[in-house]
């Protein structure tokens, strides 16, 4: 499409699509020269979308390890990075571009990635595409760069125009926008969620690109109110400069996940999906409801959910988890019912145990011991937000970020509590390592749920190993372990240990008959309450149905009275 003159008529231009018919499958054919590359910065949030990035590009695209470049603008190193290294992924670290846009961070990327001397096609995208098809297959045109143009005239079209002519550059030829009739933007102005460069190019785009950035921040105004898209507009007005053409994807290559109405009918299936905040609470995607859509959505989660079984990201995932939904905490397993009934029974045990000492292991944030008594409280879990919540709700407790494997000192407690955390143990040597330390930090007791039966997992969040009373048992043979409750599957023991080194009348050591007397009340107390509740809600429900009877009663007593009342107004003649 060319722009004729001052008039802006539309024209034919190169378009290219899909190098793959609508019903092709997943997965590359033979590897073609060239670099991936995507940035995340500081939250959680791209971390995970980094990971998926990775699943889908190896798992579904086919592409090695080896052509992944994964850029950090700033943070300290996470559990994805590390296990992105492990799998051959290039790990770079990048300054941040500017604080006033983060978005331009994938400029220091391009920056970073120029100075390599690629070869081959550069494909930069941003971290929150799952890729299925690989781009690299594409028959590009020489000397060009490709893009999809923006899914919505984010900026209007006088707004680049006038952005244009402020930076002293004629405006490139108009591109209609997809599905939007009479919709146009200019050449250049793309969705930065995918662009592809010719590795010898790089370079001179990279160094334009983050020339007219930087010129674009200090002239913002200019933006009026679309400032958050000046990476995308400086990679225009960069190509511009340079006189160096584009050409335009279409919608496969880059599917706006948020936009499903973009499809339009019976769409082919996209090759890249670029899914914004469409994920759900267990870090998966969410469904567009269009079938074809769904199919790589679904592609999509299983090769996200493959790579979790293989090494869960607890670590990024909790501290995502409690930053963006800090309401839900853990789970459901955390909040209402659930919740209540982990309180009642702690408070038992507390007060049957009376330790001097409790060390929570994966203590969220606290809503779990919140107000309960427990003295001389440790409490550990690896994200740092759960830790703040926890710290304000016990400020006289001792709250870290971090696991016990961290710990400088081995950390000991009469109570040691570890609820609904080696669930998330994706590794088995981890999940191992983690019970045997749990179990040597408790000095008297030890209170820890898990898994007792293998199931069909459905969520990449949850693992089985063994069953964790064959666990504890391996450790000690002659322990006491007592099976307290079970929840959702989940089975909560209760361990308790054996004190030979304290005096036979210490006042702390219950009998151990004494705490199962008070474990049993407590669940014939429950019982009980369930019984007459059970009780109430059919007391209630026979109230109903005499209510009913005798509305129904009411009503025909009132039809009878005036059916005679009419006969015998009719007898008088009235």
């Amino acid at each position: 499409m060319e722009r004729s003159g001052a008039t802006g008529q539309l024209v034919t231009t190169d378009h290219i699509p899909s190098s793959r018919g609508r019903d092709a499958g997943s997965g590359a054919s033979a590897a073609a020269p060239g670099t991936f590359s995507c940035v995340v910065d500081t939250h959680p949030l791209f971390h995970l979308n980094a990971l998926r990035w990775f699943a889908s590009l190896t798992r579904s695209a086919g592409v090695d390890p080896r052509d992944l470049v994964v850029h950090v603008a700033g943070g300290p190193r996470t559990d994805v990075l590390e296990y992105l290294q492990a799998k051959g992924v290039t790990v770079r670290e990048v300054p941040p571009f500017d604080a006033r846009s983060p978005p331009c961070n994938k400029i220091a990327a391009a920056l970073s990635l120029a100075t390599q001397g690629r070869q081959g096609l550069c494909v930069l995208t941003d971290s929150d595409v799952a890729i299925f098809e690989d781009p690299r297959q594409i028959p590009a045109p020489a000397g060009k760069v490709g893009m999809k143009p923006v899914d919505l005239a984010r900026p209007p079209l006088p707004i680049l125009e006038s952005v244009f002519a402020a930076a002293g550059l004629p405006p490139p030829r108009l591109v209609p926008l997809l599905g939007q009739a009479g919709v146009a933007t200019l050449a250049g102005n793309g969705n930065g969620g995918l662009y592809l460069v010719p590795g010898a190019m790089l370079p001179v785009v990279a160094r334009a690109w983050e020339r007219w950035a930087r010129w674009l921040l200090e002239r913002r105004e200019l933006l009026a109110a679309w400032s958050l898209h000046v990476d995308q507009v400086a990679m225009a007005l960069a190509l511009a400069a340079e006189g160096i053409e584009t050409f335009e994807l279409d919608a496969r290559w880059n599917f706006p996940l948020h936009l499903p109405a973009l499809a339009g009918p019976d769409p082919a299936p996209p090759a890249v999906i670029h899914y914004h905040q469409q994920v759900d609470a267990t870090g998966q995607l969410s469904p567009a409801g269009i079938p074809a859509l769904d199919r790589r959505i679904d592609e999509a989660n299983r090769a996200f959910g493959e790579v979790c079984r293989e090494a869960f990201p607890n670590a990024t995932f909790w501290e995502w988890r409690y930053l963006t939904d800090p309401e839900l905490g853990s789970g459901v397993g955390s909040r209402g019912e659930p919740l209540a009934d982990k309180r009642a029974l702690l408070s038992v045990l507390l007060a049957a145990l009376r330790p001097a000492s409790v060390l929570d292991v994966g203590c969220g944030d606290g809503e779990a011991t919140r107000g309960l008594p427990m003295p001389g409280y440790v409490g550990l879990d690896l994200s740092a937000a759960a830790v703040q919540r926890a710290r304000a709700g016990r400020p006289d407790g001792d709250h870290r970020v971090g696991t016990l494997a961290d710990q400088p000192h081995a950390v000991q407690a009469d109570l040691t509590v570890c609820l609904d955390v080696l669930i998330h143990q994706a590794d088995a040597a981890g999940y191992h390592d983690l019970v045997s330390r749990l179990w040597r930090s408790a000095a008297r007791a030890l209170l820890i749920s898990g898994y007792e039966h293998p199931f069909r997992a459905t969520s990449p969040m949850i693992h089985f190993h063994e069953p964790l009373s064959a666990s504890l048992r391996r450790l000690d043979p002659d322990a006491a372990i007592h099976p307290l409750r079970e929840v959702h599957g989940i089975t909560t023991w209760l361990v308790l240990k054996a004190l030979p080194d304290r005096p036979a009348d210490d006042p702390r050591d219950l009998p151990l008959a004494a705490v199962i007397e008070l474990l049993k009340q407590r669940a014939e107390r429950t019982e009980r309450i369930g019984d007459l509740e059970a009780k109430v809600a059919a007391c209630g429900a026979e109230i109903e149905r005499w209510r009913q009877r005798v509305t129904a009663m009411e009503a025909t007593r009132a039809w009878r009275w005036r059916a005679w009342l009419l006969r015998w107004r009719r007898g008088r003649g009235d």
